[in-house]
């Protein structure tokens, strides 16, 4: 047997034990409590993921592995079961200590917001739109003081104004492609009560009936948000401004034409965009951008200074992992992991999703057939986050919910960075000397730019108080040819972001 699996077997071991006998604990460790227990319950789920590792790695079809997820999936939901049942008893004995004593953990809501954000979570769904996982919310909130049994009313002392939510993003919904996954994922997202965002391409949406009806069945029972994935799925930032423009403003008007219904959010294809990108945006009145961790402005749902009224809501993790031509599914620790942290830095975080995620493969080649261990995973995932008190929201809900203290949020991007002229192909004489301007900012502050030719070393950009716009005048090397302005900047933590600018150098003629 594999250490991994030795591991999970002495896991399930000893959760076992303790669900059936729990007066078997000696008393200091039953004085921790059913937060303790849940963690310890969540620790031995997924040993047991980890003891089965090739049940979680999607591969091409095997009824060996379809038959391994059956399994687990089974074993995993009585044990979570098991859990609820140990936590509600846990929470009423909880009580009885701390009215005898009066100790930390007596009623007091201030400690279990502290837990529950320490231990980060695995959970979303918003309870103010489900009852069930409301109350559910908000008995783990007051489960010291009531047993559990939350009313609805729940006091979180200083996290009202955070949306402590996952916002679950899912990618390239479109018309035929992998036609049987899609609609499974969308029930399975429905049937969860899952609230997300569909990132539509609206070049490619409209015409299958059952595609474009599921997205309004979503939508009609308050969980689906409409959000555009591009006109065609292409990468933004290679697109003229005059294109990002008019093929944003063609796809809203698509999607009020096929579901009645327009979207201010951006899903940015290939997670890429540039300053034409936000703004285009701006100018037509799209709100919200979306992207990845590598996004300017990723730390809270913030707006670029030049463009203040697109905030940024950037992917926290994707569900699956390109690995060579396949997609590959991330452990549940790791997503748990990412969501938690990033609900813990700024009050909310974003996982995507995509249909392939969800297929099965034949060699490299995606089918139209779905992946059950995918769709357990899935399932795991959700469990967790709701068992963690966190919920579900589209991005408008989650941006309208989210005051995070900014301050507290750690630096995770590259100074940005833009030459406003020269233009790219423009020409220059030799020697001349050239006035380079542009602008330059970042989370943290800049500590510098500096700009240099080609055939040149670097020099210092002159820079307003706030750094945000600099000049210099750098001088054309004296033999004609192509070659490239660079402008780099950095930031306080050193971080750096470089811009190219290829210009042409002709002689200069006699007069």
């Amino acid at each position: 047997m594999s250490p991994r699996s030795i591991f999970g077997s002495l896991a399930l071991t000893r959760l076992s034990r303790t669900l059936m006998h729990p007066s078997s604990l000696s008393p200091s460790l039953r004085t921790l409590g059913s937060r303790r227990l849940l963690a310890f319950a969540t620790f031995a789920v997924i040993a047991m993921s980890a003891a089965m590792p090739s049940a979680f790695a999607q591969r091409p079809v095997d009824k060996a592995l379809n038959g391994a997820g059956d399994a687990v999936h089974a074993v995993v939901g009585s044990t979570l079961d098991s859990i609820a049942d140990i936590v509600r008893i846990n929470h009423n004995d909880d009580d009885d200590d701390s009215n005898n004593n009066g100790g930390r953990d007596g009623g007091n809501d201030n400690n279990n917001d502290d837990d529950a954000s320490r231990r980060g979570g695995d959970s979303d769904d918003r309870g103010e739109r489900d009852n069930d996982d409301g109350n559910r919310r908000n008995g783990d909130h007051n489960s010291n003081s009531n047993g559990g049994n939350g009313d609805g009313d729940d006091d979180n002392n200083g996290d009202d104004d955070r949306c402590n939510c996952i916002v679950m993003r899912l990618d390239d919904v479109q018309d035929d492609w992998v036609r049987d996954v899609q609609l499974a994922l969308m029930n399975r997202l429905i049937s969860n009560q899952v609230h997300t965002s569909t990132a539509i391409i609206m070049h490619d949406f409209g015409n299958d009936p059952a595609i474009v009806s599921k997205v309004r069945e979503g939508a009609d029972a308050g969980l689906f948000e409409y959000s555009v994935h591009g006109w065609k799925h292409v990468d933004y930032a290679t697109l003229s401004p005059e294109e990002q423009k008019s093929t944003l403003v063609q796809a809203k008007a698509k999607l009020v034409d096929v579901l009645g219904k327009d979207s201010n959010i951006f899903v940015a294809p290939y997670n890429n965009f540039n300053e034409d990108t936000l703004n285009a945006m701006d100018q037509i009145g799209m709100t919200i951008i979306s992207s990845d961790d590598t996004d300017l402005f990723p730390a809270a749902p913030r707006e670029s200074p030049l463009y203040p009224n697109v905030k940024h809501m950037p992917q926290t993790i994707n569900f699956a992992e390109q690995v060579g031509e396949v997609r590959v599914l991330r452990p549940l620790d790791d997503l748990v992991s990412a969501v938690s942290t990033d609900i813990r830095d700024k009050g909310y975080a974003v996982l995507t999703l995509h249909p392939q995620d969800f297929t099965q493969y034949n060699g490299t080649e995606v089918q139209n057939e779905v992946n059950p261990v995918a769709m357990l995973r899935l399932e795991q995932f959700i469990t967790a986050a709701r068992d963690a008190g966190f919920s579900f929201a589209g991005f408008q809900q989650a941006l309208e919910d989210n005051h995070p203290d900014l301050s507290t949020i750690p630096d995770k991007s590259k100074p940005y960075e833009s030459v406003l002229t020269p233009t790219a192909g423009s020409s220059f004489a030799t020697d001349a000397k050239v006035t380079v301007t542009g602008r330059a900012f970042d989370d943290t502050g800049i500590e510098s730019v500096e700009v240099r030719t080609t055939d040149s070393s670097y020099r210092v950009a002159s820079t307003d108080n706030d750094f945000e716009d600099w000049t210099k005048i750098v001088q054309m090397p004296s033999t004609p040819g192509a070659i490239d302005i660079i402008a780099k900047a950095t930031d306080i933590e050193g971080k750096q972001t470089w811009v190219y600018v290829p210009v042409n150098v002709t002689r200069q003629q006699q007069q």
